[in-house]
């Protein structure tokens, strides 16, 4: 079985408000991609120079639809 992914970045900006974490972003878009075949795999924060998170990267993943664009790894 071949897999294809995707990496979705959020600024958390977006979604922490007044110091507190707001869902439904979040929820609309992970709902988005499960109605797309998506599948979430990771997700991981990024840290800017001055150590605060700038943002969150979502990995998905799914089976692939096709033929591989990219060329195996040696």
């Amino acid at each position: 079985m071949a897999w294809e992914y995707h990496v979705h970045t959020l600024n958390t900006d977006r979604i922490f408000t007044s110091g507190s974490f707001s869902a439904p972003e979040v929820i609309t878009m992970l709902n988005s991609y499960g109605q797309q075949g998506w599948e979430l795999v990771s997700c991981f924060e990024t840290a800017g120079r001055g150590g605060g998170t700038i943002t969150i990267a979502f990995v998905f993943k799914r089976e692939s639809r096709g033929p591989a664009s990219v060329p195996p790894l040696a």
